[in-house]
């Protein structure tokens, strides 16, 4: 998948760790001390390089966190209600732009409101109106906060749709797990995107709805085509987002050319925006620091560390990264 030589390489850590009574070790020098309370569901956290920081909610509150640790009353931005809330779904991400301090973009990774995508802007329109329980898209969306608040607050009118303009475009969220994972900024400064196969975890989901995964809805709807219902195999499927990282534009929100199955033709097909496959659950993951390339022409963003959530008795931690071989990773379906 990546130049590692180590390409398609993975760890896995097997179920008798599940049987072992393991207990976080920490040296004396370390201790918990809360810095801010009173969150609802808090997801993540980043920082800018002037110490401030930003904490989001699953609902779509973000906070800001002065250099002193206080926690800014209004929040820097509000999506609660273009956002799905329920179950593992939610904001799921959110990063700085590398150059955060200068151009103050921002990035969103969240499940779509079905109401908000169908009403807003209409007589039938209400913000406290939701939809959960149907399929979905998952959108990547940035913003501009606005240097004249100290970063603080978003400058009106920059909100810009990268991913899910429309059912068609996003990232189709079938079930009630297995969604959207991880937003990032390689040092190429193209964003990294982790999602998951939209299947079920009650059992081996060939595709259709036996184990409740919302595949006929989905058909019907035009969240997925119906050569895209193939359950945990939609991994393996470039005609498909789920169970890929995505490599993307943060100006276009198009796939790279130095994507290993980029197509000038479609440059916005999944097949373009794919950078490594066959993940089940990839709810994180992170760079290792120190590697990558500056270009993004290179196709090497750096090496990815993934946490990936297996079937049954394994969860993996997959590391490599793509070199011109273009061998992704390929890992599920995995049923041990």
């Amino acid at each position: 998948m990546y130049r590692s030589r180590l390409t398609g390489g993975f760890i896995l850590f097997v179920s008798f760790f599940a049987v072992m009574p393991l207990s976080a070790q920490l040296p004396d020098d370390f201790f918990d001390s809360p810095v801010v309370t009173g969150l609802e569901f808090p997801t993540g956290i980043t920082f800018a390089e002037n110490g401030q920081g930003y904490v989001w909610e699953k609902s779509g509150l973000i906070y800001t966190i002065d250099s002193l640790g206080n926690q800014l009353p209004t929040p820097f931005l509000d999506l609660r209600e273009e956002i799905s809330n329920w179950n593992d779904h939610g904001l799921s991400g959110f990063c700085l732009d590398n150059d955060f301090l200068s151009n103050g973009y921002v990035y969103l990774l969240y499940a779509l409101d079905l109401h908000y995508y169908e009403h807003f802007g209409t007589p039938a329109y209400h913000p406290d109106s939701t939809v959960l329980h149907r399929p979905t898209i998952g959108r990547i969306t940035r913003f501009t906060a606005d240097p004249a608040t100290g970063f603080q607050t978003i400058l009106p009118d920059s909100r810009r749709v990268l991913l899910g303009k429309t059912l068609d475009d996003g990232i189709p969220l079938l079930y009630e797990f297995h969604g959207l994972g991880t937003i990032l900024q390689a040092e190429d400064g193209t964003l990294l995107v982790s999602c998951g196969d939209a299947t079920s975890n009650a059992g081996t989901d060939y595709g259709g709805d036996e184990y409740g995964t919302m595949a006929s809805a989905a058909i019907a709807a035009g969240v997925i085509t119906p050569d895209q219902d193939l359950g945990s195999y939609r991994a393996q499927y470039l005609g498909a987002y789920n169970g890929k990282v995505l490599r993307i534009d943060p100006e276009t929100g198009e796939g790279l050319p130095s994507n290993p199955f980029f197509s000038s033709e479609a440059p916005s097909s999944a097949q373009s925006r794919a950078w490594a496959l066959g993940l089940r659950n990839p709810y994180r993951m992170t760079l290792r620091p120190n590697t990558g390339s500056h270009y993004s022409a290179e196709g090497n963003p750096g090496v990815l560390y993934i946490g990936d959530v297996g079937n049954g008795r394994i969860v993996q931690a997959k590391l490599g990264y793509h070199q011109d071989a273009k061998v992704p990773l390929r890992n599920v379906p995995d049923q041990e």
